[in-house]
């Protein structure tokens, strides 16, 4: 069974490979459309689930996700996306994952549990939210 990462990496490679041909015919504000609805909307949606995977397949698609930058913009492989993901407004990968975090957060901070909750020391993270850690395999399966 396929891991819900690979299976976007797969979507994101066939979006990067539609874009770069489109570029003749469309304008550049529909091929940025085109990018919202085809690669950031599938990336986005399951953000949380896959969550920041770290290794080989996060590299992966960030080097997908500069490719498609790139021939969006008509530059070379070469050129830094730094300031092309500031002057078109779009969002990296890793800036896309801390803003699904946030947005989870604040809509459900009723209730995630603070460490105020577990403990009444008065200490500068009572404010917190609390994370439960473990240490054994058994817990880490549940």
């Amino acid at each position: 069974m396929e891991l819900p990462c690979t299976i976007v990496i797969k979507k994101l490679s066939k979006v990067s490979f539609m874009i770069k041909p489109s570029k003749e015919i469309l304008s550049f504000y529909m091929i940025r459309n085109v990018y919202f609805t085809k690669f950031q909307a599938p990336l986005q949606c399951g953000i949380l689930y896959w969550g920041w995977i770290g290794g080989d397949l996060n590299t992966r698609i960030c080097q997908i996700q500069k490719r498609v930058i790139r021939s969006m913009v008509g530059v070379s492989s070469r050129t830094s996306c730094r300031q092309l993901f500031k002057e078109l407004n779009i969002l990296t990968l890793a800036s896309l994952y801390i803003l699904e975090v946030a947005c989870f957060i604040i809509k459900y901070c009723l209730s995630l549990e603070q460490n105020s909750n577990v403990h009444k020391y008065n200490t500068w993270r009572k404010m917190d939210i609390h994370v439960k850690l473990h240490s054994t395999e058994v817990y880490k399966k549940v």
